[in-house]
């Protein structure tokens, strides 16, 4: 089952990993969401006063999703986590669903690069 939660440790979290990988997100031409203070508290402010993302995707893994103001769309950490950036994503709950799929696909692409890495989630996103 997915849990859905807004964290501010965890959003800030996301704007140092952001920081860090910054010139491999570059080389990899990931869309980079920059942090922004008025971001955060959009996101924040949405998530506990006015509305939450309506989101459907489920599964059997225990999974926690957070929302977050940067980074890029959506990013994986194993074995439970991922994170989604609500702003600017065009396809929110495919965005959701393409990181569980790593979650549960993970061990499968260990040895390949992330060109190889994407094709196969992509790939395996409608099993589940």
């Amino acid at each position: 089952m997915i849990k859905y939660h807004y964290n501010i440790i965890e959003d800030i979290k996301a704007h140092i990993t952001m920081w860090q990988e910054i010139k491999w997100l570059k080389k990899n031409k990931i869309v980079i969401i920059y942090p922004n203070p008025l971001k955060t508290i959009k996101v924040a402010f949405n998530w506990w006063i006015l509305k939450r993302p309506k989101i459907y995707v489920q599964c059997d893994k225990d999974v926690h999703c957070y929302w977050i103001s940067a980074g890029n769309w959506g990013s994986y950490w194993p074995p439970n986590k991922i994170r989604v950036c609500p702003i600017k994503t065009p396809h929110l709950e495919r965005t959701v669903k393409h990181e569980i799929t790593h979650i549960l696909y993970n061990d499968d692409v260990q040895d390949m690069t992330h060109e190889q890495k994407e094709a196969y989630i992509e790939s395996k996103e409608d099993s589940w």
